[in-house]
């Protein structure tokens, strides 16, 4: 550009010396040519003026120039570089008789600039040396130093100019339109002053410059000033320019403030775009202040202090220029109010709104669509760090001390080195790990670790209830854990969870899909559920029950919508519990090993090591359970104390634990409730009841079809299991049998194909057992033998 304008001052000195010798009328139109050939030798560009060429002579030198064009690269995208409605300028006379040019008023109208890197890498700013008579024009006119130097601008007026740039490599395009401004300069070298004003992606900027003279080697005091009129912001930047063999040098210190902060961030947030809603905290008045440093290797902003109300940050930002460039910034903050913050909710900044209203955003950018891949691609040719530190921050009516956010990116490496605080209820968080993107596909991998003195207290604070726990219960929590994240899965392996007196182990994995899926292997060391429950729980009514017995669900209660849960996603469930209490009942080695598909239960295998002198085993399936649940299931319960079963179940058993012994359940369960099939034995003293058969309408009105088989070697001892103090005449009655097919029709219960031998005495026979109204009635016809 500045053999452009050294063309224009050899046209205008050369336009002179012909005003003095020729006549004063002339029509300098004939002269557009050559004042064309002028240009196109000092710049190798073509020039072309399209409009009428003036100039007057006195009371001053003054030139115009009509419509005019300045040629651009071959193959760039625009036909022209330069294109000019008019241009103007007025130099005065005396200076000239002592080579120097003083220009007394330029004016640019509706220039229109193409800047244009080109696809194979050219830049049409960059000027050639034109044609051998061009060189040897630059020769003997072409201003060196002292021509700079000779050259004063009182006054360079630009009238609506547009600015273009474009980078054809990587297509980026940008405009700056309506450029309006005053430039005087003592010399090309300066000092120099420029106010003005442009738009910017529909953003409004206004500036000025004040420069001192460039010396090489020497520092130039330097002033520039923004203003953003649309947030009535401006930014302040005062220093030093020097320029030197690596290129300019810039030490300066910069002063940023508005009344709005939220108005300023929106305002460079929709630049090209939609207006943004933004959180109503930003809606304060901001200052921020720093030193800046600029050289050929970098940028340094040190002594950051930003102030928002009672909010004050300070930090460094440090950028490293070169084959990977390198970016570190520090910021550290004094106190966050973020319940106040929070309560602000968010503002809109939509054109013609006053900051702060609260009204809905004029615009805003798409959302993805749900089930959208989430593309994340972390950038190779960059290195960067970052340390946030937060001193206290207010939530939820606590305080969190000491957030800190340490993280670097290499390589396309993000590391997490430190994201820590101190919670309330005595407790701290730390989280690190690493985050890479391959083929765009987010991965995290990392630890997690966790500490409270008073989880009750760390509970309250976050609005958990837990006054129902007993008193000196949830006190003290660890949790340590690795993590794996993806778009597709969560992973928490190696478990380590500690509460009270009990430690969980083991990991579990999310299937993070429009079906939420998990799997997991967990194991408990104990686990006392008398410690955690309300001091009532298994407590006893006045009539004996446990409390809660016989409690009947009222139409429309929530039950099945709770169970509707287990619709909504799939599990594969592994857990190991080695000691359990309940009701003060040790449960021991408790095993689950069971998926849930589709809203349908199958157990492997859930076993109780130990319970009460025996075991429990399971296993089958159970499906439906919100809707019709269906079960086939297999079980074998077996207990050498049964009033430890009493105690655990809190059910009260129609004889004394004592005269059981061992009791063995064990059987078959398969149906729905509409029909739901029964093969079960139960054992106890060897005591022996056979049920087969099914039961139906067990959400209604039950229907019972079952055999049922009982036998015991001594009729004697089952009376006594019932009645300890029965006593026959004859010292041994013999065995017990009893066999009957029991159906019912509602209220009646019909008992067929009795037989049986109740010690001496066979009996056989069919009875009629009615129930429902004011007493039962039985009406039986039985054949004994004597």
């Amino acid at each position: 550009m500045r053999k452009l304008l050294f063309g224009i001052l050899i046209v205008v000195v050369s336009i002179v010396a012909v005003a003095l010798i020729s006549p004063s009328l002339i029509d300098w139109n004939d002269y557009r040519d050559e004042i064309a050939d002028q240009i196109r030798q000092a710049t190798g560009r073509d020039f072309v003026i399209d409009g009428d060429v003036d100039f007057q002579l006195l009371p001053a030198p003054t030139l115009s120039v009509g419509v005019s064009r300045l040629a651009n690269l071959e193959g760039a995208v625009a036909p022209d570089m330069v294109r000019l409605k008019s241009f103007d300028m007025r130099i005065q006379f005396l200076p000239l008789f002592s080579r120097r040019i003083v220009i007394e008023s330029m004016v640019l109208r509706e220039p229109v600039v193409e800047l244009e890197v080109l696809a194979d890498g050219r830049r049409n700013w960059e000027f050639g040396q034109g044609t051998a008579k061009a060189g040897r024009a630059s020769t003997e006119g072409a201003p060196g130093a002292a021509v700079m130097g000779a050259v004063r601008l009182d006054s360079l007026t630009i009238d609506n100019a547009t600015l273009i740039f474009r980078d054809r490599p990587s297509g980026r395009v940008e405009r700056i339109e309506g450029l309006n401004a005053e430039i005087a300069a003592q010399s090309l070298y300066g000092p120099l002053r420029v106010k003005g004003g442009f738009s910017f992606k529909g953003i409004p900027l206004g500036f000025e410059v004040d420069a001192g003279k460039i010396a090489a080697g020497e520092s130039t005091p330097v002033s520039l000033r923004l203003k953003f009129p649309a947030a009535k912001a401006e930014t302040r930047i005062s220093g030093t320019l020097s320029v030197k063999d690596r290129g300019p040098q810039v030490t300066a210190k910069l002063r940023s403030q508005g009344p709005d902060l939220g108005r300023f961030v929106a305002l460079m947030m929709s630049a090209g775009g939609p207006t943004p809603e933004l959180p109503g905290f930003l809606a304060r008045p901001f200052t921020l202040e720093s030193a800046l440093a600029y050289s050929a290797r970098g940028i340094e902003i040190n002594d950051i202090a930003i102030q928002l109300e009672e909010t004050r940050a300070s930090g460094a930002l440090n950028i490293q220029l070169g084959k990977v460039p390198r970016i570190d910034a520090a910021l550290s903050f004094n106190r966050i109010d973020l319940d106040q913050w929070l309560a602000s909710g968010m503002v809109s900044y939509g054109a013609g709104r006053a900051a702060g209203d609260g009204t809905l955003p004029s615009g805003g950018t798409k959302a993805p669509d749900a089930g959208t891949p989430l593309a994340v691609s972390l950038p190779t040719g960059i290195r960067a760090s970052i340390d946030i530190t937060v001193e206290a921050m207010a939530y939820r009516g606590g305080v969190i001390r000491q957030a800190k956010l340490n993280a670097s990116l290499a390589k396309g490496k993000l590391t997490l080195h430190q994201f820590s605080a101190f919670l309330p209820g005595g407790s701290d968080l730390s989280l690190t790990g690493v985050l890479t993107a391959k083929r765009d596909k987010p991965r995290f991998t990392g630890t997690i670790e966790a500490v409270s003195d008073n989880f009750r207290g760390l509970l309250s604070w976050l609005k958990v209830d837990a006054a129902s726990l007993p008193a000196g219960r949830l006190h003290k929590l660890s949790l340590a854990a690795k993590l794996g994240a993806t778009e597709e899965r969560l992973e928490v392996r190696d478990l380590d969870l500690r509460f009270d007196s009990s430690r969980v182990t083991g990991g579990i994995i999310f299937a993070l899909r429009s079906r939420l899926a998990f799997g997991a292997n967990i194991a408990i060391d104990r686990l006392n559920l008398d410690a955690y429950l309300p001091a009532s729980a298994g407590a006893r009514r006045p009539d004996g029950k446990p409390a809660g017995a016989g409690a009947v669900k009222e139409k429309g209660a929530p039950g099945n919508a709770a169970l509707a849960v287990i619709e909504d996603f799939d599990a594969n469930l592994k857990a190991h519990i080695g000691e359990l209490t309940y009701n003060h009942v040790p449960l021991k080695d408790i095993r689950f090993d069971g998926t849930l598909l589709a809203g349908k239960v199958k157990v492997r295998g859930a076993s109780i090591g130990k319970v009460a002198g025996g075991r429990v085993a399971l296993s089958g399936s159970l499906g439906g359970i919100a809707k019709a649940p269906e079960v086939n299931l297999v079980f074998d319960v077996t207990a050498s104390d049964p009033a430890r079963w009493s105690q655990l179940t809190g059910i009260d058993l129609p004889v004394s634990p004592k005269q059981l012994g061992l009791v063995a359940f064990s059987g078959r369960v398969e149906g729905t409730l509409k029909r739901l099939n029964l093969d079960a034995t139960l054992k106890a003293d060897k005591a022996t009841l056979a049920v087969k058969g099914s039961i139906g309408d067990l959400d209604t009105q039950p229907r019972y079809a079952i055999d049922v088989n009982v036998r015991h070697p001594s009729f004697t001892r089952l009376v006594r299991i019932f009645d300890p103090g029965f006593k026959p005449a004859a010292r041994e009655l013999g065995g017990f049998r009893l066999k009957a097919a029991i159906k019912n029709d509602g209220p009646v219960y019909k008992f067929s194909d009795i037989t049986g031998k109740l010690g001496p005495v066979k009996l056989a026979g069919n009875a009629v057992l009615r129930v429902g109204g004011a007493r039962p009635k039985l009406t039986a016809e039985l054949a004994m033998s004597e």
